[in-house]
């Protein structure tokens, strides 16, 4: 199982445009998608520009092939105007966990 976890600092007054291009993200890519197992979009309880989006995936090979989409290449493209910075993200294996 994999995690994926994208940090994005978005523009102050950005907030509901940045969720809303995040819940749009979520469903178009449902049908194509079929190795995750859930996705969250959290916002920082001290710092309410700063959200991760946090993933489960049974393979980062998909999650991967997802990033090369028209679909996420829209949304990164979207993005640009609404970040104070570019994304950050990492995929994390995991190594020891308990359910």
């Amino acid at each position: 199982m994999f995690y994926q976890i994208g940090k994005f600092q978005v523009i102050p007054g950005k907030e509901k445009e940045f969720e809303g291009l995040v819940r749009q993200l979520f469903i178009d890519t449902r049908g194509i998608a079929t190795d995750r197992i859930q996705v969250y979009l959290v916002r920082s309880t001290s710092d309410p520009a700063h959200y991760s989006i946090v993933g489960t995936w049974k393979s980062a090979h998909q999650w991967e092939a997802i990033g090369q989409t028209t679909l996420r290449q829209e949304f990164n493209e979207k993005l640009k105007s609404i970040l104070q910075r570019p994304r950050e993200g990492e995929m994390f294996e995991v190594v020891v966990g308990e359910p």
